[in-house]
């Protein structure tokens, strides 16, 4: 890459620029969303490119693109030389640069292994399976996310400077939501704290109206277990109908007038 640097460098350097420095940078992310045991959302991408510039007198001139051709790279240089030539037509008072040692250094994030060096199946599926299992344990609605980003730069400069960054960065969380009360409620809530989940995991109970629609349209499926108890039964139940009015699909169970 800093081969490539220094020939942007290089023509605007012999274009006539007093200074000139290049930068190139190399983005990737990957962003993985499931809910309720399914995949809700996948995206990667990945982008590259250089950015130069050049000092004529006390202007500065900038160029970018996303070619990194030999003949777009000259192309730049000259560029950016031609802009900062033109921004001198109305001069300023020029000034030295700064005198400091010339630099060749590298960094990169401390990390045990890079994500992307992972199969974005396997992250599909440990974040699948989380909210499965959460769901599986009475969770009303289980969602996750993961959440990478692997940045490159490279820098040089006229003076001689040469820099390379890698920033490795992720994050990811899972969540719970339980709606409403009953006999199982005890026993949920002392499971998330054997898990260790208590702060991720959210008991709601007493809802208002407004609240429990909300909740109703954002879901995938309406499911509503009936059993006899004491031979008595609901019957239709308006939460079919209030489900089916947003577009949810509804699950009854087999007693009853579902």
């Amino acid at each position: 890459m800093f081969d490539l640097l220094q020939k942007a460098v290089d023509s605007a350097i012999s274009s006539g620029a007093a200074y000139s420095d290049a930068r190139i940078l190399n983005s990737k992310s990957r962003s993985i969303s499931a809910r309720n045991g399914d995949v809700e959302d996948f995206n990667q991408s990945e982008s590259i490119g250089i950015g130069i510039r050049a000092l004529v007198g006390s202007s500065w001139g900038f160029y970018s693109t996303y070619d990194l051709s030999d003949k777009s790279l000259v192309n730049a240089g000259l560029k950016a030389h031609n802009i900062a030539k033109a921004s001198a037509k109305v001069p300023g008072k020029e000034f030295p640069l700064a005198d400091v040692p010339i630099v060749e250094d590298e960094y990169t994030t401390p990390h045990e292994k890079n994500p992307f060096k992972v199969s974005s199946t396997d992250q599909i599926n440990l974040l699948v399976k989380s909210t499965e299992e959460m769901k599986k344990n009475g969770s009303s609605h289980a969602s996750g996310r993961l959440d990478f980003w692997d940045t490159e730069k490279w820098f040089f400069s006229s003076q001689g400077h040469k820099i390379y960054q890698n920033i490795v960065e992720s994050g990811g969380g899972i969540s719970s939501l339980s709606i409403g009360d009953g006999e199982e409620e005890k026993n949920l809530l002392k499971l998330t704290k054997e898990l260790s989940i208590d702060k991720d995991v959210t008991f709601l109970k007493n809802i208002n109206n407004n609240l429990k629609l909300a909740l109703l349209a954002d879901a995938n499926m309406f499911l509503m277990p009936s059993r006899v108890v004491n031979k008595s039964v609901e019957g239709f139940g308006i939460a079919f109908a209030e489900a089916a009015s947003y577009g949810v699909g509804s699950i009854g169970g087999k007693d009853g007038g579902a």
